[in-house]
């Protein structure tokens, strides 16, 4: 499934929802849903059950499992530790916003920003994809 979300600055982001399935060590077979973010030329892929408002409520860094740059969080900037090289990047983001940060990028690691309804919203349209099944 794939739609387009606006972030706070009004830039356009592609989300894909796809399945992959694995066999576990006992044989049976456990589907995880991936949710692959696209801004510009980059890309990023993330568990989607991640995406919940109970773990990323709790103060959780969402952490891709593959990109096409690097390491790629999904925070709020106020979990910035200081001095960090994530503080750093999210200079000038506006405290309680939530960003998409590419971290091994050196122009623009920060590719998408949002407002904490902005990200509220988001959240809502992903858990209403996994209620339909996905």
């Amino acid at each position: 499934m794939n739609f387009s979300f606006q972030d706070s600055w009004g830039q356009e982001i592609y989300f894909d929802i796809s399945s992959k399935e694995k066999k576990t060590l006992l044989g049976s077979r456990k589907v995880h849903y991936l949710l692959k973010i696209t801004v510009g030329d980059s890309w990023a892929e993330f568990f989607a059950s991640e995406f919940s408002e109970s773990h990323v409520g709790m103060g959780e860094i969402v952490e891709s499992v593959a990109s096409s740059d690097g390491p790629v969080f999904v925070a709020n900037v106020d979990w910035a530790p200081a001095s960090s090289l994530f503080e750093q990047q999210v200079v000038g983001v506006p405290a309680g916003w939530w960003v998409l940060c590419f971290m091994d990028v050196e122009v623009e690691p920060v590719r998408a920003v949002f407002s904490p309804d902005r990200f509220g919203e988001l959240l809502r349209v992903l858990v209403g994809m996994s209620d339909k099944g996905l």
